[in-house]
């Protein structure tokens, strides 16, 4: 940040939305956009949030189906944040199909 950054780059996990159990609030959908959210803030900066995408297949091959990260197939999410911490993009509802974006 002691840099003069303009624009920040977040690159996420796989994050689905918390389900208010006992599972990491920090490492969910809303608590990472929170974080990056406050990086925006803190640092003056535009951030731009991105989050991965898993696959059923992804899931299988971790090993994490049932524990509290990357544990079900989704996730993938992005989002802008500007300097003052306001959300400026808007989101792209989960169900629709990539090539439909073009």
């Amino acid at each position: 940040m002691s840099q003069g950054e303009q624009i920040h780059v977040s690159a996420w996990p796989s994050l689905t939305p918390h389900t208010g159990g006992p599972d990491l609030w920090s490492m969910s959908a809303e608590g990472c956009q929170a974080l990056s959210r406050t990086y925006a803030i803190e640092g003056s900066t535009f951030v731009l949030h991105s989050t991965a995408l898993i696959t059923e297949k992804g899931v299988a091959l971790q090993k994490t189906e049932g524990g509290s990260l990357m544990s079900s197939p989704g996730g993938g999410s992005s989002a802008i944040f500007a300097p003052d911490g306001r959300k400026i993009s808007t989101d792209i509802d989960p169900t629709t199909k990539k090539d439909s974006l073009r």
